[in-house]
């Protein structure tokens, strides 16, 4: 019935009925053409999409990093605040005791790298990350 007040109906009211509200599906419409489409998001997207879809988790976190760098230019915490989301979605908190130290790691690290692709720097960081904690584990039990 809302549909119909945008004109779709018939099959294209079918394709739009059968999609799921989180499919990330579309129907885009030009002249008579219709075409159904899907937005993937592959790993590489998703390591912006934090950017783009604010969440009661990433909120605090970007605003924690720009507490962090004494900045609001974007053009300083726009990279630190990914790497912090990347970095604590990968250790699963929200505690940023927690987070914060494993994120001046990894943005160190990253930086050494000199990149920013997380396909790059992330790996890099969770293995450098892990082989901390444990040589950390091996000193607090001797």
């Amino acid at each position: 019935e809302s549909y119909a007040k945008f004109g779709v109906r018939g099959k294209l009211f079918e394709a739009v009925r059968t999609m799921g509200p989180l499919s990330r599906e579309m129907v885009v419409q030009q002249g008579h053409q219709t075409v159904k489409l899907k937005m993937e998001l592959g790993e590489p997207l998703k390591y912006w999409l934090p950017l783009l879809s604010a969440t009661e988790q990433n909120l605090p976190v970007a605003e924690r990093i720009r507490q962090h760098l004494g900045t609001t230019d974007p053009k300083v915490w726009i990279d630190a605040f990914l790497v912090a989301e990347a970095v604590r979605q990968w250790l699963n908190t929200d505690d940023p005791a927690v987070w914060l130290p494993a994120f001046d790691y990894a943005d160190n690290l990253r930086q050494s790298m000199n990149t920013r692709d997380a396909q790059r720097w992330l790996p890099a960081f969770q293995k450098a990350w892990k082989a901390l904690q444990e040589h950390n584990e091996m000193e607090v039990s001797s």
